[in-house]
């Protein structure tokens, strides 16, 4: 007799395929019921929905939305046909219906509607469409053509029902644009959840980045942040694409700040092996979340955060290539327009100035790099999108009414603003007129002094952010005066005595503040940020100045300052795979050499680094043959493309840091090239201790 199941035993049935959406995607064993046991001990009981069951919910909200459009449309329709005929109507309503979002983007625009300036922009300057549920910016003349063509509604953005997490890549990792620049850096079938930190080192690394890493950058509101930290705690399977890559990048940010003996005692493990798995980690969220073709703030700061990590860990050319990616990235959802950031919400429109000024400043320091004119790489102060304000996370929220107002006294932006400040005065410099004298320069660096001081007066120098502030204000300060000098004199042809004397006490006194950061103590969780500065214009002007003044009375003071500054960055001459620094450190040995020939007036102590270069350039027979120097003592041209150290792009950087010259001409100094990367926009350069530069 055939047994037949009751209706109860048929429905409890478990069959495969069946299990609950919260069961997949936290990759738990699922008992088929309604709602499952797994979700009813985890409290997820109200969650607990069959494929089929969320797909049917979905499209019925995409329909309702739909019917919604339907009405909205009408009432535009019929508010256009009263306002034809001249009947008017109370404004003081708004006729667009604004959606609620669910994330801390929706103060930016509503999911069904691109809300309308107050007055129309005029053509040339773009407008804002939504794409992918997240806004974009548009701005050419064949959209601005279209502009009236386009569904104000989003109506096709709602039709197609998809969104970035569903557009992006499966997890076994299809052939994508992405990983045409980032390369898979796990197997195929890997789970991202396999590089996911301990709890215990989640929430170490995240201490390590708000104290380490975020003071110097503030590129999101921590607080904000916080939350997707406890969710990746509680439950990390639960998290977006984007919040993951973002995770990722925050963690091997934190890392990068770290030695590897802290790295050993902290997380147990070497610097090099926790770097190679956070790189690799973030590339594969990156690439998950579909990057290149996402308009997501949070995915954008995952890579920005990323492309400042690997700044010494990749080349020059290949940093530069992304930094230009992340840019036009920024430019694509209108971050590079204030007009565009009028439609968010105060909060958004915050963290989006934040961001914007971030990436273009990391792109523009790359550019600089590989030798490319700041022409071609303008900064942020060729936009109109404003500065980030002077305030702390905790005057910045998503429900706040009015845009937040910058703040007097030092706050956790501290740091940014003192540079952001400098940065505009010097763009006034740079993209002034350019009949301005020196007079008048000198006088524009005195007022941005005087609002740097009236900030760095009320810093409190036992606290370390603050130190840093100080010091990298008053190095600014001496670069301005530096590089104003040095550019009067180049276009007068100033070759005296007394003003190369005064280039040299001004690069000395920036060598001295660089050196006194670099061996304080409580600046030491800062060291990731210095070890991307490159003082190579000042450290190459005073061995010009020591070749040509050997005996002079301040040689003690600058070997005194040269010695300390190789102590701490002894990569700025010894390392051999940099053309830069190699050709730094036999410039070096020659002046040392010159000054111990004429060393009659004064003791002169031999450093380790001085040690090591000499045994670094000794020649030896069996050894392949070395480097070449032409009569002048100078590193020819052929000895870097033999020993693969040449760069076609330095070339110019070269010959003018380099090139040989008698001991009593200083026009070397005035040429027009610069030596090193501390041009923003033009000849009045600046960045050293402002911006940290890959090395």
């Amino acid at each position: 007799m055939p047994v037949t199941m009751s209706s109860a035993e048929t429905q409890n049935t478990i069959t495969r395929g069946h299990a609950c959406i919260t069961c997949s995607q936290r990759k738990v064993k699922c008992d088929g019921q309604r709602p499952c046991s797994s979700c009813v001990r985890s409290g997820r009981a109200s969650d607990c929905h069959s494929a089929s069951t969320a797909t049917s919910l979905a499209a019925r909200i995409r329909d309702a939305r739909v019917k919604e459009l339907v009405l909205i449309r009408r009432l535009r329709h019929y508010e256009s046909l009263l306002t034809a005929h001249g009947i008017s109507f109370s404004n003081s309503e708004p006729s667009a219906i604004v959606g609620q979002g669910d994330g801390p983007q929706d103060g930016c625009f509503s999911p069904i509607q691109r809300i309308k300036p107050d007055s129309p922009p005029s053509a040339d300057e773009g407008h804002v469409i939504r794409h992918r549920g997240h806004p974009r910016f548009v701005d050419n003349i064949i959209w601005n053509s279209l502009r009236d063509e386009l569904p104000e509604d989003d109506y096709y953005s709602v039709l197609d029902g998809e969104d970035e997490e569903t557009l992006a890549g499966d997890e076994q990792g299809s052939l994508t644009p992405e990983s045409l620049l980032f390369s898979r850096a796990t197997p195929p079938g890997t789970s991202a959840d396999e590089t996911v930190p301990s709890i215990p080192q989640i929430l170490k690394l995240w201490q390590i980045f708000l104290d380490n890493f975020n003071p110097l950058v503030k590129l999101f509101h921590a607080p904000t942040v916080q939350l997707i930290v406890h969710q990746a705690v509680v439950d990390s399977g639960s998290l977006g694409r984007s919040q993951k890559a973002l995770l990722r990048a925050i963690f091997q940010c934190a890392a990068v700040t770290l030695t590897d003996d802290e790295c050993i005692a902290q997380l147990n493990e070497s610097r090099e092996v926790i770097l190679s798995r956070y790189s690799a980690a973030t590339k594969l969220a990156l690439v998950r979340a579909d990057f290149l073709k996402s308009t997501d703030r949070t995915t954008l700061q995952a890579l920005t955060l990323y492309l400042l990590a690997i700044r010494d860990m990749t080349d020059e050319q290949s940093l530069w290539i992304l930094t230009g990616t992340a840019r036009r990235l920024a430019q694509a959802m209108g971050l590079h327009r204030e007009q565009s950031l009028k439609k968010c919400s105060h909060f958004e429109a915050e963290l989006r100035r934040r961001l914007w000024w971030q990436i273009v400043v990391s792109d523009h320091q790359a550019g600089r790099m590989i030798g490319v004119s700041s022409r071609d790489v303008p900064g942020p102060y060729t936009t109109d999108t404003k500065r980030p304000v002077n305030i702390n996370d905790s005057d910045l929220y998503q429900e706040m009414k009015e845009p937040p107002t910058s703040r007097n006294y030092p706050t956790e932006m501290v740091f940014c603003a003192v540079r952001y400040e400098i940065g505009q005065c010097m763009s006034q410099l740079s993209l002034g007129p350019s009949d301005h004298t020196l007079a008048r320069k000198l006088e524009l660096i005195n007022e941005c002094e005087k609002k740097i001081v009236a900030t760095l007066s009320q810093c409190d120098l036992s606290i370390p952010l603050h130190l840093l502030t100080t010091l990298m204000g008053r190095s600014a300060i001496g670069q301005f005066r530096f590089n104003t000098l040095l550019s009067g004199a180049r276009n007068s042809n100033d070759n005296s005595p007394e003003t190369a004397a005064r280039l040299f006490g001004l690069a000395l006194e920036v060598l001295d503040e660089m050196c006194l950061a670099l061996s304080s103590p409580s600046l030491k969780r800062f060291h990731w940020h210095m070890r991307g500065v490159h003082p190579f214009q000042f450290l190459i002007l005073v061995l010009k100045h020591l070749l040509a003044h050997p005996g002079g009375d301040e040689v003690p003071r600058a070997w005194a300052t040269l010695n300390r500054m190789f102590e701490h960055r002894p990569d700025l001459v010894n390392d051999v795979k940099t053309p830069l620094s190699f050709a730094s450190g036999s410039l070096v040995l020659k002046a040392w050499n010159k000054c111990c020939q004429d060393a009659a007036r004064h003791v002169l102590v031999k450093s380790q680094v001085i040690i090591e270069l000499e045994k670094q350039r000794a020649p030896v027979s069996s050894r392949t043959p070395g480097p070449e120097f032409d009569a002048a003592g100078v590193l020819s041209s052929d000895s870097f493309t033999n020993l693969g150290l040449w760069a076609p792009s330095q070339q110019g950087l070269m010959d003018a840091a380099f090139s040989g010259t008698s001991d009593q001409d200083f026009s070397h100094l005035l040429s027009g090239n610069s030596v090193g990367p501390w041009d923003l926009q033009s000849d009045t350069q600046l960045e050293g201790l402002l911006w940290p530069q890959q090395q």
